[in-house]
């Protein structure tokens, strides 16, 4: 997610450790508006991790409005998936913690599974979330190992 901090200068921002959906993707214009909600004309605080700036010129940060942790903000309400590249990888266990309560909630993005139909035994679900990411599913309960 890019955005722009404005104080003499402006600086795009990508946030460390996650990922939206694309312009056209499911879940697109849902994810931007919560991220505009939580830091469109507002004060932001930016932490570093390793690297300064992505091969874009992008500042990679992990972004702070108030006490609210963005980053995780939009992963624990299903607006962003976790997206780690190393060496940034300072809050990576924390985000897929939250992922997975998010994702078992069905909540936001994640919900798009749930709208899917049931499984038969041993089927695979493929769930288009992303033009960059497929989500596969396993319905581990129904698959029987020989003794």
């Amino acid at each position: 997610m890019d955005n722009k901090t404005n104080a003499e200068n402006i600086f795009k921002v990508r946030y460390i450790g996650i990922g939206t959906p694309e312009s056209g993707d499911n879940y697109f214009e849902e994810s931007t508006s919560a991220n505009k909600a939580l830091v469109e004309g507002k004060t932001l605080r930016l932490e570093k991790d390793v690297s300064e700036t992505d091969k874009y010129g992008r500042l990679l940060r992990y972004v702070y409005v108030r006490d609210i942790f963005v980053n995780s903000q939009l992963v624990s309400e299903g607006f962003a998936f976790v997206y780690t590249y190393p060496p940034d990888v300072k809050y990576s266990d924390y985000f897929l913690e939250l992922q997975h309560q998010t994702r078992n909630a069905g909540k936001g993005l994640w919900g798009l599974e749930l709208a899917a139909e049931s499984p038969q035994q041993n089927q695979t679900i493929l769930i288009y979330v992303s033009s960059r990411f497929f989500i596969i599913v396993f319905i581990l309960e129904s698959l029987k190992f020989p003794k």
